[in-house]
């Protein structure tokens, strides 16, 4: 019994596992790892509405069939997700490695000049303040090249729950408050002060 126990996986693995099975999870999808992670139903509901609703906010739809699925599809989730809230379920697990969070303020500093990124934006990436599926692939990548990780690794840090980091870099975001509130990516990059212009254009060069 004990073995078992200490062959499952950790709760980032199993949600890195739903994120890549397919591009937009359905009921099915998550039933079947409920009754595999029983463990884990809280978190599972939890990244499963976060992922049906990043899919959707602020994208067109082609027509009103399209809108209605995608509404039904948020609305499923969302009301498993207030239902497991009312219960009192902990959110997801924070336990994850960072790798930005051991750089020096220096090391710092380069991360973002090679991202071609506001430092700002690069600290909530550290910070786990960004939205995991509003992150581009293309963003996981370089950040995996560039610390020298896998690219495994990056994703778990960037779904594991948002965690303040406390290091002199924390420094470059004065004034911000004390709670931790997670963004798009788009989001973020307007709130670094970046002109509509920029936005786009960043957001396509990270685009696949």
């Amino acid at each position: 019994m004990s073995n078992t126990k200490q062959n499952r996986p950790e709760v980032d693995e199993v949600l890195m596992q739903f994120a890549v099975e397919q591009d937009i999870p359905t009921p099915g999808q998550l039933q079947r790892y409920i009754t595999e992670f029983p463990e884990f139903k809280a978190e599972l509901i939890e990244f499963a509405a976060s992922l049906v609703e990043d899919q959707f906010h602020g994208e067109p739809v082609e027509t009103e069939t399209s809108e209605a699925a995608a509404q039904r599809g948020i609305s499923q989730f969302q009301n498993l997700r207030y239902e497991y809230a009312k219960r009192g379920i902990p959110a997801a697990s924070a336990k994850a490695d960072n790798p930005i969070s051991r750089l020096s303020k220096g090391e710092f500093g380069q991360l973002a000049e090679k991202l071609q990124l506001p430092k700002r934006v690069v600290a909530k990436i550290r910070d786990r303040k960004i939205r995991f599926a509003s992150v581009p692939t293309r963003l996981i990548d370089a950040l995996a090249s560039i610390l020298g990780v896998a690219r495994e690794v990056v994703v778990m840090h960037l779904m594991a729950k948002p965690q303040m980091a406390r290091l002199t870099t924390s420094s470059l975001s004065p004034g911000e408050s004390g709670e931790i509130r997670q963004e798009s990516f788009e989001e973020a990059l307007t709130s670094a002060h970046l002109s509509p212009e920029q936005v786009s254009e960043t957001i396509k060069r990270f685009s696949e």
